[in-house]
């Protein structure tokens, strides 16, 4: 199964393979779509203060969401590649209406945001029935190699949607957010029927009442890890819902710089998934944290300082970067539970941090309304003091890692640190490569249509007479 350090494709199910497929055209249209909703409504009249309100509403309705998924899930288990099916394709059909609003066909802010919280119940069945399902078909002893490769994968995907997202929403408003919205839409119902053709080799048996669901569960651990988690998330959030406004209204961003932040990120993305997968196979989550964590905390103090394009993509790579780490190794973690009650152990991991985040990010929008950007002094520093109880918690499960102790081995990261700067310089050789590949391809389809254009303009100069 495993080759050089490297995951050989067919070690994993026939279903992850897929999920790669499905995955690539998906990221691609998410990139057209789902990543300019704040800058959208921003454009509708949205101010700090009700985008904090909306993030709060939105996080305030996944933990009820969250269980009543889970208790579908547990009720029709073995029927959860339908449920994940059938809600993806209900909840990815938002972007359709929400051309519809761009084009003004009706509704507005209010509208908008209305829309994106009444689906998003349909958004948490179908991503922990997804979850539930993805686990069961990579083998747990390399899932931080597997979903890393298929994180860098789907990079590229990311990177071209989020490049052709910079064409698209160069157009003047609203035109941009018209054909990126309706774009998106298409491709994410097209690739619905990919979702189905995952399988499910295991079929776990459902049909357990909620005592015997909620008995399964191991409470110490599960709610030990969700308030860890949940202080850390609502150091985040604390800036989440004025971040984008920020980046709007007071360093001078459009559309286009958002694109090209996600391009960059993207690249990133594509570049470091596979070194963070290495170190999350070698130490596991504690020490992956332990590596991005600290450096994560330092973002919000930085941004809003850089008031250039340059800057914001210098302090784009660097976050991408250590969040690419910090992401894996929270997923994976959350993943490595055991079987029986994972899904109702996702669900509280997700609902408590969420709850937390709902709070934090409304509360941060006044802080910022009142005081400015000591709202994003106050994440930096909320988000030491979070990973400090994360580090605490946060334990080792599942295979087993090397201990990572940063003084007692600091000799041995040296040779291991050379080893990922090998493995990067490598990943970034063939990264470009891919680009410069690409670049090639656009060049020489501009050419090709420059010569029909020309050939057509001539005959069209010369036309046959009767």
């Amino acid at each position: 199964m495993l080759q050089d350090g490297r995951v050989r494709i067919q070690g994993v199910e026939r279903g992850f393979k897929i999920s790669i497929i499905e995955g690539l055209v998906s990221v691609f249209a998410s990139a057209l779509s789902g990543s300019m909703i704040i800058p959208f409504f921003i454009r509708l009249g949205a101010g700090a203060e009700e985008l904090g309100l909306y993030t709060a509403l939105t996080m305030a309705l996944v933990p009820p969401s969250q269980f009543l998924a889970a208790l579908i899930l547990d009720r029709w288990r073995a029927n959860r590649l339908k449920l994940m099916t059938f809600c993806a394709l209900a909840a990815r059909l938002k972007w359709l209406l929400m051309a519809a609003i761009a084009s003004g066909l009706g509704g507005g802010l209010k509208e908008a945001m209305v829309l994106n919280i009444a689906l998003l119940p349909l958004e948490n069945l179908a991503g922990l029935a997804w979850s539930d399902l993805i686990a069961d078909l990579v083998d747990p002893a390399i899932r931080g190699r597997a979903f890393a490769l298929r994180n860098t994968i789907l990079g590229l995907a990311s990177m071209l949607g989020f490049t052709t997202a910079v064409a698209i929403y160069s157009l003047p408003y609203p035109l941009g957010y018209i054909y990126g919205f309706a774009l998106g839409a298409v491709l994410l119902v097209a690739t619905v029927p990919l979702l189905y053709l995952y399988g499910d080799p295991i079929k776990p048996s459902g049909g357990a009442s909620l005592r015997l669901a909620l008995k399964a569960v191991d409470w110490r651990v599960t709610l030990t890890d969700s308030a860890a988690m949940a202080a850390w998330n609502s150091s985040v959030s604390l800036v989440g819902a004025i971040w984008t406004y920020h980046l709007f209204n007071v360093i001078g961003a459009d559309e286009s710089w958002v694109a090209l932040l996600n391009v960059a990120a993207s690249l990133t993305r594509m570049v470091t998934n596979v070194i963070w997968g290495r170190a999350y196979d070698r130490f596991g989550p504690k020490g992956v944290v332990k590596l991005a964590g600290p450096w994560i905390a330092l973002i919000p103090a930085a941004f809003p300082h850089l008031r250039s394009l340059n800057g914001q993509l210098g302090l784009q790579v660097y976050a991408t970067f250590l969040w690419t780490g910090f992401s894996l190794a929270a997923f994976n973690y959350a993943i490595s539970v055991d079987p029986a009650y994972r899904h109702v152990y996702i669900a509280v991991y997700n609902s408590i941090p969420a709850l937390a985040s709902s709070a934090s990010s409304y509360v941060g929008a006044l802080v910022y309304e009142r005081y400015g950007i000591v709202a994003f002094y106050i994440s930096g520093v909320a988000r030491l003091a979070a990973l400090a109880l994360l580090m605490r918690i946060i334990s080792g499960r599942g295979v087993k890692y090397e201990e990572l102790n940063l003084s007692a081995n600091f000799y041995r990261l040296m040779f291991v640190s050379r080893d990922l700067v090998a493995y990067a310089a490598v990943e970034i050789f063939y990264a470009v490569k891919l680009i410069y590949a690409v670049f090639i391809l656009l060049f020489l389809s501009w050419l090709l249509f420059t010569v029909y254009y020309v050939a057509l303009k001539l005959i069209g100069s010369f036309p046959l007479k009767p």
